[in-house]
């Protein structure tokens, strides 16, 4: 009986040593630990493309698309922040995604002229 209480506690602790997280089911503190970590890398003038994410935005759409797929591919953090190649990928997939949400169509980019001479040709 001894010995099951012994494992009961190890693996307890074990559990919240984990802070929770599993793949496709992070923790708060990973996701807030991993949303402050990406918010810092954004914002530091010494990133590639930092001016991008200027507007809190942009940011918060990057980080959110960048943190649900840590989430979906990743048991934690921890082990998101170990695969570096990884996360280079998936903040390559967010930035093109945000990069073709942010492009304008040509509907977009008319001038209201161009855009009412449309409306009326239709």
């Amino acid at each position: 009986m001894m010995l099951q209480s012994c494992l009961v506690f190890i693996f307890s602790a074990l559990l919240v040593s984990c802070d929770g997280s599993e793949k496709g089911k992070w923790s708060a503190g990973d996701k807030e630990k991993a949303r402050s970590e990406m918010e810092k890398t954004l914002l530091d003038p010494s990133t590639e493309g930092s001016e991008f994410f200027a507007k809190k935005e942009v940011r918060d759409q990057f980080i959110d698309c960048s943190l649900g797929k840590l989430e979906q591919n990743y048991a934690s953090y921890s082990d998101a922040n170990n695969d570096l190649e990884g996360c280079k990928k998936i903040g390559e997939e967010c930035a093109l995604a945000l990069v073709e949400t942010a492009t304008p169509t040509e509907e977009d980019s008319a001038t209201p002229a161009e855009q009412e001479e449309k409306t009326t040709d239709q």
